[in-house]
């Protein structure tokens, strides 16, 4: 996952309502990031659902069933946010991606890297820093990410209206579309403790998956 190149004060979040639009169907809720350290999810929509984004760990909690998933993978979970829309190439270069060329095209500077033990190439383009296009393909498939109607929304924080997806699998695509409302920037005090301090009843039922 890509990373944001300029960061936000450790006092502020970025936060706004999201739907996901995708072939079986919709979610809607609320997100809440605070880039490089986690992302926060409230979907409201269609059920009661909190999903907290960490390095390494994802966890999913359902209030209404107390039942509460943590999830983990070697993968980092959205290290820069919810989506990363400029690019700290770094990370790339620490999941073990090795750059192999880059190229202009007119504002649009290219570069590609690629994973020689995962068999992928990942294709970035950028216009003015940020990112607009990221393309991965590998022997499973191909991936195309489109980044929209990016805005400045903090002092070298940038941020789009639309995010979409498409995933390409032998002759099957689908694709899966995030548009973002009321985006803005937050300081500590505006947000709910749920999202800076999660808390859990005592009786939640914890799964785990991804643990040895």
């Amino acid at each position: 996952m890509l990373t944001l190149l300029c960061t936000l004060p450790d006092t502020l979040w970025v936060s706004g309502a999201f739907v996901k639009i995708a072939p079986d169907g919709e979610v809607a809720g609320y997100f809440y990031i605070k880039p490089g350290n986690r992302t926060v999810l409230r979907v409201v929509r269609p059920v009661n659902q909190i999903l907290y984004m960490v390095p390494e760990t994802l966890i999913i909690y359902y209030p209404d069933h107390r039942k509460l998933f943590k999830i983990r993978s070697r993968h980092r979970f959205l290290e820069g946010g919810m989506a990363s829309f400029t690019v700290e190439e770094e990370n790339l270069i620490r999941a073990g991606f090795m750059f192999v060329k880059e190229g202009k095209r007119g504002d649009t500077l290219l570069k590609t890297y690629t994973h020689p033990n995962l068999k992928t190439t990942v294709d970035i383009e950028t216009v003015n820093g940020y990112l607009v296009n990221l393309y991965a393909r590998s022997s499973d498939g191909e991936m195309k990410v489109e980044f929209k109607g990016i805005r400045e929304i903090y002092p070298g924080y940038a941020f789009p209206d639309t995010v979409s997806t498409t995933f390409l699998t032998g002759s099957r695509s689908s694709t899966e579309k995030f548009v973002y409302y009321s985006v803005s920037v937050k300081p500590d005090s505006l947000v709910p403790d749920y999202v800076k301090r999660p808390s859990f009843p005592e009786d939640v039922e914890v799964i785990y998956r991804g643990w040895d």
